[in-house]
Order: structure tokens, then sequence, then C-alpha cells
């Protein structure tokens, strides 16, 4: 991680807002009482890293596509 980049626990300030508009890892759940001020803008990298719960292995699954059908190899061609 960038030392630049700002963290945040989540966990310690339920209120904190996740925002996009500058570099920063948030740790933990996102509250429901997040205090974001009006009128953000713009966008960089950003991290959210969250605990891993059943909900959040249903929404990964849903949105994860079916692998490709795999298609038989051809042996390699000898000289």
């Amino acid at each position: 991680m960038p030392a630049a980049w700002t963290v945040v626990d989540l966990d310690a300030d339920p209120a904190a807002c996740v925002r996009f508009d500058r570099p920063a890892v948030y740790l933990g759940r996102i509250g429901d009482q997040s205090s974001c001020p009006a009128g953000l803008r713009g966008r960089t990298a950003g991290l959210v890293i969250e605990p891993f719960s059943a909900a959040n292995a249903e929404r990964a699954a849903a949105a994860t596509p079916p692998p490709a059908p795999s298609r038989p190899c051809r042996p390699a061609r000898t000289p």
C-alpha cells in the first residue's frame, strides 16, 4: 500500500464516509450512519476490505460469471 494512502477503521468510526475522491483503505463494514459531505467529486483508487460472511459469499457468487467451457487440447506438433 502506498505510504500516502489513509487507512480508515470503519469499526472504530462507523460514521466515517467511504470516499473515492482520495486514496484510502477502509477496513471493516460500511456503516448505515455514514456522514458524507454533499457535493463530493472526483475519483481515485481506493479499497474497501470487509469481513467475509455468508451474505458476501452469496453476492460474490451471483456477480461472478460461470467459467467458459474448456476445449480439448491438441497435441503439440513435432518438427
